[in-house]
């Protein structure tokens, strides 16, 4: 289940469909040149190996050259000129910062090591 929250000026229209378990399609019929932003909260990864313990919310952006996904309590950010492409890209990186920070936890600064505690908040291995 994915939940949306919008903030959209009255001349966007907006719907919003689940593809698969995380991915997301927006079909917008008036955007001009515009920026669109929403909340969406996933409740899994499209990973064999790591899942999500709680729901969490990502930030999708619309920008004239594409999409950005977000998450703001990591910073993990991905951009791409496809929706799609931009979730897959922000997975992907999400899922590589955890394993870096994972991996190198005995050589983390005290922030870093604190970016670790909040991805330990929201994955686990399956």
């Amino acid at each position: 289940m994915l939940v949306v929250q919008t903030s959209l000026e009255p001349k966007f229209s907006m719907s919003f469909a689940a593809i698969n378990r995380t991915e997301v399609s927006f079909a917008t019929e008036t955007i001009e040149a515009c920026e669109l932003t929403c909340a969406v909260t996933i409740e899994n990864l499209p990973s064999r190996h790591y899942c999500l313990l709680r729901p969490t919310v990502i930030e999708v952006e619309r920008e004239n050259l594409g999409y950005i996904v977000s998450h703001p309590e990591t910073g993990v950010f991905a951009h791409d000129k496809n929706l799609t492409a931009a979730l897959d890209k922000f997975h992907a990186a999400f899922i590589e910062e955890y394993e870096f920070l994972k991996d190198n936890v005995n050589q983390l600064s005290p922030s870093l090591k604190h970016d670790l505690e909040v991805f330990e908040n929201l994955i686990s291995s399956r």
